[in-house]
């Protein structure tokens, strides 16, 4: 559905995102569940525990690049 997104929609949703990942309180959010996600890491009993855990690590990972490199199209979206 993204590829068929206009420039403006893809215009928005940059700013959007530029708006999302410069909130302090969207910050605080990432930051405590990647903390939470460590601690849990570090005290898993079993290999599938750990597994499953280092999954949730890499998605908050990629949702926060994601919102950042939205936010970082914007300027480029912004000149063509």
């Amino acid at each position: 559905k993204s590829e068929k997104a206009t420039k403006e929609e893809r215009l928005r949703v940059a700013m959007a995102s530029h708006r999302m990942i410069e909130d302090e309180a969207i910050q605080f959010i990432f930051q405590e569940m990647e903390d939470n996600l460590y601690r849990a890491f570090s005290n898993v009993q079993t290999p599938d525990q750990g597994e499953s855990i280092w999954r949730e690590v890499k998605v908050v990972r990629a949702l926060k690049e994601n919102l950042e490199w939205y936010a970082n199209q914007r300027e480029t979206l912004a000149r063509g």
